[in-house]
């Protein structure tokens, strides 16, 4: 027959139920105080992947019209709004043609000013002269 020993445990050994409480109070302050943080940086995180998409709508419609003919632009006036998708998001693009009159000033020069909103706010706008060289 085989005998199986039994250590005796003191009192003094193992976590208490106080200790226990104590321990995870702290830890849920401290986890409470990490949660504003958390969620702020969720949310410049996707502020800044709408602003990197508006940039990327602007860019795309900048490069449509780079491999226009200068002269088959809109010598004035707005175009647009018009839907671009990038990463799944729809932005509205609104293109504005010299708005300063003085770059169109001549045949083979174009002002081009390109807006880009979501939800109906402004995320980016960039503007440029498209020139043909002869």
């Amino acid at each position: 027959m085989m005998r199986t020993k039994f250590k005796i445990v003191s009192p003094q050994s193992g976590f208490t139920l106080l200790e226990m409480i104590a321990a995870i109070l702290i830890f849920s302050l401290v986890l409470g105080g990490l949660a504003p943080v958390i969620v702020a940086h969720a949310k410049r995180n996707t502020s800044m992947e709408i602003r990197a998409g508006a940039l990327g709508a602007a860019q795309r419609t900048f490069d449509e019209l780079r491999i226009e003919e200068i002269t088959s632009l809109p010598s004035s006036g707005i175009s647009g709004p018009e839907d671009v998708v990038v990463n799944g998001r729809t932005y509205q693009v609104t293109t504005s043609y010299c708005s300063v009159s003085p770059y169109c000033s001549s045949g083979n020069n174009r002002h081009v000013l390109v807006s880009v909103e979501y939800k109906n706010e402004e995320m980016f706008s960039a503007e440029t002269v498209f020139t043909q060289l002869n």
